[in-house]
């Protein structure tokens, strides 16, 4: 396993960390379709946003929807960013 691959699952991690900790805690929103039980449900709700693949069977309320947001924005970028930092190889 690759370090960027690692440093994608942290921030996949990071992320569903923050939307349990502004949702429970801070109730600043919630989420539709699913109950958001289980901590994998927010680790799966985070690498659908991450990769930008946007599934829609879980629906973020409230101000998390703007969190969402950025971490899509965010993992598009590192994603490209990933792919610019791969060495090129001669054919």
């Amino acid at each position: 396993m690759s370090l960027l691959f690692v440093t994608h699952l942290f921030q996949i991690g990071l992320f569903a960390g923050g939307f349990w900790i502004a949702g429970a805690w801070f109730g600043i929103g919630g989420f539709v379709g699913s109950d958001m039980a289980h901590p994998l449900d927010y680790l799966y709700f985070s690498a659908v946003m991450y990769t930008s693949l946007g599934i829609g069977d879980i629906v973020p309320t409230g101000h998390l929807r703007f969190l969402a947001g950025v971490e899509a924005l965010n993992g598009l970028l590192l994603i490209a960013c990933k792919r610019e930092a791969e060495p090129v190889q001669a054919l």
